[in-house]
């Protein structure tokens, strides 16, 4: 295979891998009773990581535009799982944080995470898995 066939063919494989693994969390959330969707656990694992940050944070880190982050806490507001107070710093922004029961479903929602990505990565070896992860982290860094 030539070497422009090769750069099109990792492009959408990275790209239906991250819609698989979405779609695959999604349903493995719902099977467990969560209604809960991978998009927003990436934001309860970012607050579960460093509670209290700002909307703007949190796109960043995700790489979501404003208004894909403000829905996806207002949906997670809902269901309770995050709260949203002012910013002393900055009255026009909000700081996220996980509530208590936000904080109660992570150890749950990780274990389904950690179940999936073990049958994700079965018969990859460790070492073919750092490569990936390099090669991977390499090509994120060039089109930033």
């Amino acid at each position: 295979m030539e070497q422009h066939q090769l750069k099109e063919e990792i492009g959408y494989l990275i790209k239906q891998a991250g819609r698989i693994a979405s779609y695959h969390l999604d349903s493995k959330f719902e099977q467990a009773g969560f209604n809960i969707t991978s998009e927003q656990w990436g934001i309860i694992r970012l607050l579960w990581k460093e509670n209290g940050q700002t909307q703007q944070s949190l796109a960043f880190k995700l790489k979501k535009n404003k208004a894909s982050i403000t829905s996806l806490v207002d949906n997670l507001e809902k269901k309770g799982y995050v709260v949203r107070t002012s910013n002393e710093l900055d009255k026009r922004s909000k700081i996220v944080f996980l509530t208590d029961e936000g904080k109660e479903i992570w150890s749950q929602l990780n274990d389904i995470v950690d179940t999936s990505i073990r049958k994700a990565t079965d018969g990859v070896t460790d070492d073919e898995l750092k490569i990936c992860t390099e090669v991977i982290k390499r090509m994120i860094r060039n089109v930033m």
